[in-house]
């Protein structure tokens, strides 16, 4: 070994150790811990080494063993922030020193705030009744211009419901109609239908006058007929007398029947 110069002899303190990759130290072959290479420094961690296991053996003979317990973790109380938390968190302080550092400070806290409180409303589903800025000298402004900016949004508010409610009424309007318009063609649908029954009703009552007509007319000719028959055969005097009373009855029943016909 280099530890010891040519011609002095070996310290035994070296047989304990032995040569590493790097030449300037060396490892304890009882430990393998890693030490200087001098003899100084090899001395030192021999007698520590031997007062460790000096102790290590008195504590195995005095008692026995026992599991060593374990710490906690710290990942219980340790929040760990990853690369993009990080990020969020440097904007949002940006944010804070640009908004104190610009000349319209009262208008950028006001926007911030704004932003924030829709943010808390939206992620936690709560409803901000505050906000506390570390620039009190613009909390009257930024107060002033919260107020105004509730105000308009109430006034919008107030306008969407008075649309709403038009359009709730324009709705009902259009309903009435489409029901007054449901009973008009329900109207319009019976009138036709009357119509259309007494034009059937007329036309009936036409026929039936046309075949009246037609009947009496054809029981006209008829009586006519048998009534020039019977006065050629009373002429020619070729009935006998009981032919000529069947005529006569025949005749008044003729005249009877004309008669009830032409009243």
């Amino acid at each position: 070994m280099a530890a010891y110069r040519p011609g002095r002899s070996k310290a035994k303190e070296w047989d304990l150790f032995e040569e590493i990759e790097d030449p300037n130290k060396v490892r304890c072959k009882q430990c393998e811990t890693e030490v200087s290479k001098k003899i100084e420094r090899v001395r030192v961690h021999l007698e520590k080494c031997r007062n460790s296991k000096r102790r290590r053996d008195d504590a195995e003979d005095e008692q026995d063993v026992e599991e060593p317990t374990t710490a906690p973790k710290l990942d219980k109380w340790v929040v760990r922030t990853t690369g993009a938390m990080k990020k969020k968190l440097d904007e949002q302080y940006a944010r804070g020193i640009y908004a104190g550092t610009n000349k319209k400070t009262a208008q950028c806290i006001a926007q911030l705030a704004d932003e924030e409180i829709k943010r808390c409303e939206k992620e936690y589903g709560c409803t901000v009744v505050g906000y506390i800025s570390d620039n009190e000298a613009k909390m009257v402004a930024v107060r002033s211009q919260l107020s105004e900016r509730n105000q308009q949004l109430s006034e919008r508010d107030q306008q969407l419901s008075e649309r709403d409610q038009q359009l709730s009424e324009r709705d009902q309007q259009l309903r009435d109609e489409q029901a007054t318009a449901g009973e008009l063609r329900r109207r319009l649908k019976e009138a036709e239908t009357g119509e259309a029954a007494a034009r059937l009703a007329g036309q009936r009552e036409a026929a039936a006058a046309e075949l009246q007509s037609q009947l009496y007319n054809q029981k006209v000719e008829l009586g006519e007929q048998q009534r020039h028959q019977y006065d050629r055969l009373l002429s020619s005097h070729l009935l006998s007398c009981r032919q000529v009373e069947l005529g006569e009855q025949q005749r008044k029943e003729y005249d009877r029947l004309l008669s009830y016909l032409l009243s």
